[in-house]
């Protein structure tokens, strides 16, 4: 305990540069046999992961929802079932996303439900 105050008034550095261990990409538990299948999947999935039909669903929802933009609802629908038929191919190699997946169709039918509820009631837009 008295080495610390000594090392730190002489202006050493009390760190052990020998213990620094480099960043590396963590990757999920159990899902990888070696490296180069690791590397594979994470080139597949892109840098981060991003679903980007996903994203591209969940903007084509919102304004479907917002703003009553019937083709941005069957948009929202194509980009759904892309996406998903994407996740499906991933799960194959390692990817698994069914709470994107569902979170997407829940919003995808709220878009259609928001566009063409009105046709069903008889209510004029």
């Amino acid at each position: 305990m008295s080495a610390i105050p000594s090392l730190l008034a002489k202006g050493a550095d009390p760190k052990r540069p020998e213990l620094a261990v480099p960043f590396s990409i963590p990757l999920p538990a159990g899902i990888y046999t070696d490296s180069a299948q690791a590397t594979e999947i994470y080139e597949t999935r892109g840098a981060n992961g991003l679903d980007s039909w996903g994203l591209l669903s969940m903007l084509f929802s919102m304004f479907a929802v917002m703003l009553r933009y019937r083709y941005a609802a069957w948009a929202s629908l194509l980009a759904t079932a892309v996406g998903h038929a994407n996740r499906a191919t991933l799960n194959g190699k390692g990817g698994s996303a069914e709470k994107p997946a569902s979170m997407n169709l829940m919003f995808t039918l709220m878009g259609f439900m928001m566009t063409y509820m009105p046709l069903l009631t008889g209510q004029k837009k």
